[in-house]
């Protein structure tokens, strides 16, 4: 895990839409903001990077970016601050709010200020990430599938079951078309979990993780979510 840098003096907050991204940095030494919004893609991080170094006060160096996990949104950020060095925090949304507390007022603007603040404030709270292998990334959207087919399952039975309370013929009627659509989710997710072993068996670091969470009792279940 990356250590936080002793002299980090700009905190960078990053909100996330599909298209966009709304930036804020705050510079803890001249008590400054700044805010650009540039698309979510190539051309808008070389723009978010020529905004950045024009500040003769900017270094990758002294710089800590923190945004939240938004899934595949945050990709290309991602793989383009790795190839900057640059420290990347990534946290929890819920986890930002809780720490700041009530905030009245919600934009992408305001969103990104508050996640740079949240940055500022507790930096010596830092986790840093490391790197972005394939294998992490393949695992992760390996995941996002699995939830989402999950997901869809579970809605299916749980409309099933709430018009079987109400009406136990049609409820069963309902079953019936809806079994080959179940087959097809059970079977997709069967795939995706195996998939997901063959990624975790192939890496050593994986597969070293993977085992030890296995051997606490009651953790099986919940060893996807921990990657």
């Amino acid at each position: 895990m990356k250590k936080t840098p002793q002299s980090a003096s700009l905190f960078i907050g990053i909100d996330f839409s599909k298209l966009t991204l709304d930036i804020t940095w705050i510079n803890s030494q001249s008590n400054s903001k700044k805010y650009l919004q540039v698309a979510n893609n190539s051309s808008g991080l070389e723009q978010m990077n020529n905004w950045l170094i024009k500040s003769k006060d900017f270094q990758y160096a002294r710089t800590i970016f923190c945004f939240e996990h938004t899934g595949m949104y945050t990709r290309i950020l991602l793989d383009y601050l790795l190839t900057k060095s640059a420290h990347i925090w990534m946290e929890s949304s819920l986890h930002i709010k809780n720490s700041l507390g009530l905030n009245r007022g919600k934009n992408d603007k305001i969103d990104s200020y508050r996640i740079a603040e949240y940055a500022y404030r507790f930096s010596d709270k830092a986790s840093f990430v490391e790197n972005n292998s394939s294998e992490i990334i393949l695992l992760k959207d390996l995941l996002s599938a699995r939830n989402r087919l999950k997901k869809s399952l579970q809605q299916i039975h749980v409309t099933i079951k709430e018009l079987t309370k109400i009406d136990q013929q049609q409820g069963k009627h309902l079953e019936l078309l809806n079994l080959q659509a179940i087959r097809g989710l059970k079977a997709s997710i069967q795939q995706i979990e195996e998939k997901i072993h063959q990624v975790i068996e192939a890496s050593a670091q994986l597969k070293e993780v993977y085992n030890l969470m296995i051997s606490i009792p009651g953790s099986w279940c919940g060893i996807y979510s921990s990657y």
